[in-house]
């Protein structure tokens, strides 16, 4: 085989794996999904935050199925009507393995405020395991595909 030829070969193979496993990152991610566990809650914020409205949101976190949808709709099915969302749009950031939602009605807009923002820690198409940190909370947690 040609040098340049090899040389052009490999570099095109460094440049397309990166970009393959991103990719399986996001087809990973559609389906719904229950949350198996939380694994790790911490109130981050103890100034004034009700302990019995966070306990109410750990056990509302147990209860809660995530839908993400290939057309990049997403549907968090939170049993806490302040949280819920009926229709968001997904946006996955493959540099920081982060997703975030908006709302549906913003899918255009360049600079949207954000409805949520997680990080996948790990993902295998069947389980997952996320990190979510909102305004008095982070947590960890495990979730499983329904289908």
């Amino acid at each position: 085989m040609n040098p340049k030829i090899k040389k052009y070969t490999i570099l095109f193979i460094l440049f397309l794996c990166p970009l393959l496993a991103f990719t399986q990152i996001e087809e990973d991610l559609i389906g719904s999904w229950a949350i198996e566990e939380v694994e790790h809650f911490e109130v981050t914020d103890e100034g004034g935050v009700d302990m019995d409205m966070v306990e109410k949101v750990k056990q509302a976190f147990e209860l809660a199925k995530i839908t993400v949808n290939e057309d990049h709709s997403f549907r968090f099915d939170f049993p806490l009507s302040e949280m819920r969302i009926r229709r968001g749009y997904w946006k996955f950031d493959e540099y920081n393995e982060q997703v975030t939602i908006y709302e549906w009605k913003d899918r255009n807009i360049e600079r949207a405020a954000p409805l949520m923002e997680f990080f996948i820690i790990d993902i295998d198409g069947y389980n997952a395991t996320i990190e979510l940190s909102e305004a008095f909370f982070y947590l960890e947690l495990n979730l499983k595909k329904l289908q």
